[in-house]
């Protein structure tokens, strides 16, 4: 199966806080740092209702700081949507990215699910991928 993963890059942790039922990906040096999704979570912020349901941030408002000075750093927030999926699926598509190049600090080398597309703010290392 093949799966398009819509790109969008953020500039501020706070304009990336109400992303929900996506994957993220942290780019340093133009390489890959960290990849994650958020499921039954948003990206930031506070806990909160969404869509009629109670919803906590992956990155609450303590990493705010932390992931502002990644960026002010020159770091990059990427995150992707994949409107061909349901949430439940999105741990597959995080699988098949991090097959494609190892992120530093992902643990896990999962097996890849889908074939993956990329449109919108493609980050750079995934360019003809």
């Amino acid at each position: 199966m093949s799966v398009d993963i819509k790109w969008k890059k953020y500039l501020s942790y706070k304009s990336a806080s109400d992303c929900t039922e996506c994957i993220y990906l942290f780019v340093s040096k133009g390489q890959p740092n960290y990849i994650g999704v958020c499921v039954k979570s948003v990206f930031g912020g506070s806990k909160r209702e969404v869509g009629g349901e109670t919803k906590c941030p992956r990155y609450g408002a303590s990493y705010g700081h932390i992931i502002e000075g990644f960026l002010g750093q020159g770091g990059e927030l990427y995150i992707g949507k994949c409107k061909s999926l349901s949430p439940g699926q999105l741990k597959g598509a995080e699988a098949s990215l991090i097959g494609v190049k190892r992120p530093t600090f992902n643990r896990d080398t999962p097996k890849p699910a889908y074939s993956l597309t990329h449109s919108g703010d493609v980050p750079g290392y995934l360019v003809d991928r």
